[in-house]
């Protein structure tokens, strides 16, 4: 019997989530991308449904899904790494919140001030925490091909589509490929797919500062309504982000104030040495929901977009909604 063939167009955490998955249960994957730039290598990797859940993009609904996801993240991170906090630096110790209106977090506790932290207002939310996506992808990648997913370096251009039905896409350079079941997970590329129609996912560009962490380092991941702190095991600090619209996308002082802002929280920064910016372009659907779904009119397509913030926390998530979708 010929196996099931899936063809994943993306090449985020979201794409190899659903590839290392799926050639794990003796799908025959292949992964179209061509290897750019990915949101994923931006991300900060945090785990923080109940900050997410109160985003003013968040949508109806969207909090149960970022909560349900973190409870899949332990067993997904086990089953990817013998080792997840050296592998992944994965952990869910708390998020601290720093100076939010009292109450919005039923959930939190008190936490004693930081001396390094220019507030006294502080609570911790326990089991929430972060990955650091720059291990966590290409530890998905090579899990993947391990299991027998093939990467095909290449830009997808369109669907291949007879009547109703996408049986594969059209590639750059390359002969077209087919598949039993295509999966969109292209990130805020994904519209393109569809160009007589309405957009569906607004990009939303982050950018964002890695620096020598100062010493001793932060106990756990800080936040407030407008910067976060992302301690890294290899003594890195991640300090985001921006979120910049069309119109506003080249303006230089929101990353000025970004990091203006950032000392003023945590003085110790300003002689830090800046290692690496950032720079990604989130894919939020309109909705303020991924949509991880059938598509109501191509036969054979599953859509798996509109992650906007939370692709590595909803990793998980997507999975096992893609698993149910394809009934394996």
């Amino acid at each position: 019997m010929a196996k099931l063939s899936i063809l994943i167009i993306g090449g985020g955490v979201i794409a190899w989530s659903l590839a290392w998955q799926l050639a794990q249960k003796k799908a025959a994957v292949t992964v179209v991308s061509d290897e750019g730039s990915s949101a994923s290598l931006a991300a900060a990797g945090m785990l923080a449904p109940s900050f997410e859940a109160r985003h003013p993009r968040a949508g109806k609904g969207l909090g149960r899904i970022l909560h349900n996801s973190l409870e899949l993240w332990d067993d997904f991170a086990h089953r990817l790494s013998y080792d997840p906090l050296q592998d992944l630096d994965y952990c869910r110790e708390g998020i601290i919140a720093v100076d939010y209106p009292p109450d919005i977090f039923p959930t939190s506790v008190p936490h004693p001030p930081l001396s390094a932290i220019m507030s006294k207002r502080m609570v911790l939310l326990p089991g929430e925490g972060q990955v650091n996506p720059r291990q966590l992808l290409p530890l998905l990648k090579k899990s993947a091909q391990s299991f027998g997913a093939v990467l095909v370096n290449r830009r997808a251009l369109a669907f291949w589509e007879e009547g109703r039905h996408v049986i594969g896409c059209f590639l750059e350079n390359e002969d077209p490929i087919r598949a039993d079941y295509v999966i969109l997970a292209a990130g805020a590329g994904g519209d393109v797919f569809f160009p007589s129609k309405k957009p569906n996912l607004i990009p939303v560009r982050g950018r964002a500062f890695l620096v020598e962490a100062p010493h001793p380092l932060l106990p756990k991941v800080i936040r407030t309504q407008d910067i976060y702190l992302c301690p890294k095991q290899d003594g890195t600090l991640y300090v985001g982000a921006t979120e910049e619209f069309m119109g506003q996308m080249n303006e230089k002082n929101l990353l000025d104030r970004l990091w203006e802002g950032a000392i003023k929280l945590y003085p110790a920064l300003r002689d830090q040495k800046i290692l690496q910016i950032f720079d990604g372009v989130r894919p939020a659907h309109v909705t303020g929901v991924p949509h991880v779904r059938w598509h109501g009119e191509k036969k054979n397509l599953i859509l798996a977009q509109g992650h906007d913030r939370n692709g590595i926390l909803l990793s998980p998530w997507t999975v096992k909604e893609v698993m149910g979708l394809l009934d394996l």
